[in-house]
């Protein structure tokens, strides 16, 4: 058959050896043939992905096999059982092949068919999140299907097997507010857990929290020690709580020490906290343009803001000289249910919140997207804006825009209330 190639798609195939060049061809004249509209393209730097109407599968060839993910949200069914890793799993599945097996090419068109199918009906999030009863509420819906907003924080996803995943992870940073949340969405997704902090947890998060100081390569090297991945939130949290020279070197310290001992004891990925100051915040020089996303990147103005920069510069060289796959969160400010009552006392005065573009992301969202951070596909180093869909504030998202920073275009309609912190890219990565 014939079909529209991407050149850097037949770079990397041409690249493997000869046996993983033929299972990507097969793969690949496969999910073609599914639909006559399916384009292929290169994401995360160098993985080759096949779409239509959103993800329908990635490639990423491996020493011993190669693994085509299945972007199919653990709902399309495999009655042959050709599924051999993250069964159940909230994004995507995988189908390892290795060298002398035979694909199960009509199983596997059957699912690259289905899976198209449900893109075009909205996604399997839609088809997921109409097939659920939703918890009464008197919040309107969700404005977007990617980290979703306090307005549609109710349920999380059920349990998943994390199968050839990685299952014993250590989160630096357990006893803070991101890090208690984390826990209990890894142990609700049937993870182990290695939990660390300088402090104890203001109360049991079921899991033991081993007191470390990470500021010590030695002691960040002990914690991950037996450890399949890390996620890393143990940092100072933002400008203003120390000087600038500790706020930097502490995090500096932490951060390069937890990269390196990640690299030195071979861990299958990394996930930590960069942060949405690498942006431009808090926009005392307003931003170029809105919805501001991974472009507006590197802008920092503080010496927290430095110190997330400094380390996402780390993290890519760390990642290029041991393969282990960095993938950064640039979260928003981290809020939780008791905070949305003090939403009201924003909306007066848009110039309260300007200094994030009156963005958030509900706590229990920012865990998890650390674990669709460690389930997605991953290459290289990668960092992505982690935000809710809407805003703090009751009016419309182009008129605040207008109000506070007139002249700061916006690039696209983002709905009434849609947030100004673009998290497209982190939503397609991780499968948010």
């Amino acid at each position: 058959m014939t079909y529209a190639t991407d050149p850097r798609v037949d770079a990397y195939i041409d690249a493997l050896p000869d046996w993983q060049q033929a299972i990507c061809r097969e793969v690949r004249d496969l999910v073609h043939a599914a639909d006559d509209e399916v384009t292929e393209t290169i994401k995360r730097t160098r993985q080759p992905y096949f779409v239509l109407e959103g993800n329908i599968c990635a490639l990423l060839a491996a020493k011993d096999h190669v693994n085509v993910f299945l972007y199919d949200g653990a709902i399309v069914p495999d009655p042959e059982g050709i599924i051999t890793g993250g069964h159940d799993n909230a994004t995507a599945r995988t189908v390892a092949i290795r060298p002398g097996e035979t694909i199960n090419a009509p199983a596997l068109t059957a699912m690259f068919r289905q899976i198209i199918a449900n893109n075009r009906a909205g996604g399997w999030r839609k088809l997921r999140r109409d097939a659920q009863p939703r918890p009464a509420s008197s919040r309107p819906p969700a404005l977007s299907p990617t980290f979703g907003s306090r307005r549609a924080a109710a349920g999380r996803p059920a349990l998943c097997d994390p199968g050839s995943m990685t299952k014993r992870i250590c989160v630096t940073g357990a006893s803070g507010r991101a890090g208690r949340v984390t826990v209990a969405e890894l142990l609700a997704h049937g993870y182990e857990v290695a939990a660390t902090d300088q402090v104890k947890p203001p109360h049991d998060i079921g899991a033991n929290v081993l007191l470390a100081d990470l500021t010590d390569h030695g002691q960040a090297a002990e914690v991950l020690a037996g450890t399949d991945a890390v996620v890393h939130l143990a940092n100072i949290p933002a400008p203003e709580i120390h000087t600038p020279a500790t706020t930097f070197n502490a995090n500096m310290a932490m951060n390069f020490n937890v990269f390196l001992a990640a690299a030195q004891v071979r861990l299958e990925r990394v996930v930590w906290a960069s942060s949405e100051t690498t942006l431009g915040l808090p926009f005392d020089v307003p931003p170029r343009y809105a919805p501001v996303d991974e472009d507006h990147y590197p802008f920092p103005t503080t010496t927290y803001a430095l110190s997330k920069v400094a380390s996402e510069t780390i993290a890519a060289h760390i990642a290029g000289w041991s393969g282990v796959p960095f993938t950064g969160l640039r979260f928003s400010n981290i809020l939780g249910p008791a905070d949305y009552e003090h939403f009201p006392s924003y909306w007066p005065d848009p110039q309260a919140r300007k200094w994030n573009l009156w963005g958030y992301i509900d706590e229990r969202d920012a865990a998890a997207a650390c674990r669709l951070a460690l389930e997605a596909p991953a290459e290289g180093s990668a960092s992505y804006i982690i935000a809710a869909a809407d805003t703090v504030m009751n009016r419309s998202s182009a008129s605040l825009l207008k109000e506070v920073f007139p002249g700061v275009p916006l690039t696209r309609d983002v709905g009434e209330f849609g947030s100004l912190l673009a998290t497209d890219r982190a939503a397609t990565a991780l499968g948010a």
